[in-house]
């Protein structure tokens, strides 16, 4: 009951650790935000910044803000692929 009513957002700080590589960066989310996301999926962001998870999660949190992170890591694009 608990996860059904969180969002939890886990990541690293590099994709291939040998290198300390941005790229290919693992993210996990957990919970469903009180049937706000989809849970069980698998998807690509295609080089694009990890940003967004975490711009997704301030959004289903009620934080109105218009943009989150920096320099190249900044973005304002929600991952609509887990929004319920």
């Amino acid at each position: 009951m608990l996860l059904d009513n969180v969002f939890i957002y886990a990541t690293t700080d590099h994709g291939y650790a040998r290198v300390h590589s941005l790229d290919g960066m693992p993210l996990m989310t957990a919970g469903g935000c009180g049937g706000k996301v989809k849970n069980g999926y698998h998807f690509d962001l295609k080089g694009d910044t990890g940003c967004r998870v975490g711009y997704t999660g301030l959004r289903l949190m009620g934080v109105n803000t218009p943009q989150w992170g920096t320099k190249s890591n900044q973005t304002s694009k929600e991952v609509g692929e887990i929004l319920a």
